[in-house]
């Protein structure tokens, strides 16, 4: 799973700036995600992403695909993998 990152405002002078915003991301107790989350193994982490993402897009498998950023026939086997619907 990627997490969506958003380039800074641009500076006083008008320019930009590639750098990125990463405190905005990674907040510790954002949405009470890390509550939830931290001192679970990856697999844990990874089926719970897959669970939200499907209810998120309304259990569409093509967009909660598109928006983990994995095909959808890698979907499909973590699906039957974690025995979920």
């Amino acid at each position: 799973m990627r997490a969506r990152r958003s380039p800074l405002p641009a500076d006083s002078d008008g320019s930009s700036t590639d750098a990125v915003a990463d405190t905005e991301i990674l907040q510790p107790g954002s949405a009470d995600v890390s509550s939830t989350l931290v001192g679970k193994s990856l697999k844990e982490i990874e089926r719970w992403a897959i669970e939200h993402t499907l209810t998120l897009a309304n259990h569409n498998r093509e967009e909660t695909a598109r928006i983990l950023g994995i095909s959808e026939r890698n979907l499909y086997r973590k699906l039957r993998e974690y025995e979920l619907k």
